[in-house]
């Protein structure tokens, strides 16, 4: 016997009733338990459809499919990283690498000529985290839009437009050690501290302009290359 497309429905309206929110996730799923239940039938010809199913989705333990819901967000999770680190690699070839150089010996060169350059980095730090707040709840609003207008969410779209998780990313940024610039810039010390801090502030923008403008333009390009069904949609 074969799983008919009204069983289908069912399967895919199971995995919402069980929390399973995203299409990609569904769309496994439901093959998964789809092969599953008509192997089972091979077997045992007489068991219902929804016998079948329960005694199928049983064997995902007392969590049912959060086990997996969360295996696939740190796989995703673990793709967008290497996402951003494929971009990012690029910005340490020529002729970016121009661009980091430039950035982080004018920071540099402005902490000898100010005297409120700790002022300085925590607004830009601050600023920083304004735009991601922002840009956050201006995706998640078009991403609820797009949903109420499609009906389904991709998993890896969502974590895009999370910005690689922007709470983490946020108090990452609200913990940046701003008390090693309270040093003198006058000793061979304070100056290697202070190139230190000026890259590492740069490299913070520059991850923030791939997180918020690089990927999110290329997001169509990453998902159909993810979910071929994704261009259909």
């Amino acid at each position: 016997m074969k799983v008919t497309d009204t069983q289908i429905q069912r399967l895919f309206d199971f995995t919402r009733q069980h929390f399973v929110e995203y299409y990609d996730l569904q769309n496994e799923l439901v093959d998964h338990l789809a092969n599953a239940i008509e192997d089972q039938w091979e077997e045992r010809p007489q068991l219902s459809f929804e016998e079948a199913l329960q005694i199928e989705f049983k064997k995902f333990g007392v969590f049912g499919f959060q086990e997996i819901i969360e295996q696939r967000q740190t796989a995703l999770g673990k793709k967008y990283n290497a996402l951003v680190f494929s971009q990012l690699k690029e910005f340490f070839k020529l002729p970016k690498i121009i661009i980091f150089i430039t950035a982080v010996f004018s920071l540099y060169t402005i902490a000898h000529y100010i005297n409120f350059f700790i002022e300085l980095i925590v607004g830009m730090i601050g600023l920083l985290i304004i735009t991601l707040l922002i840009k956050t709840v201006q995706a998640r609003k078009r991403l609820n839009q797009k949903f109420e207008k499609t009906g389904k969410k991709w998993m890896l779209e969502a974590i895009i437009y999370s910005y690689g998780n922007a709470t983490s990313f946020a108090l990452l940024l609200f913990q940046l050690p701003i008390n090693i610039l309270k040093l003198d810039s006058d000793n061979s010390n304070g100056k290697w501290q202070l190139i230190a801090l000026s890259s590492g502030v740069v490299l913070i923008y520059f991850i923030a302009y791939i997180v918020f403008v690089v990927i999110p333009n290329k997001s169509e390009d990453y998902l159909n290359a993810n979910y071929p069904e994704y261009k259909f949609n």
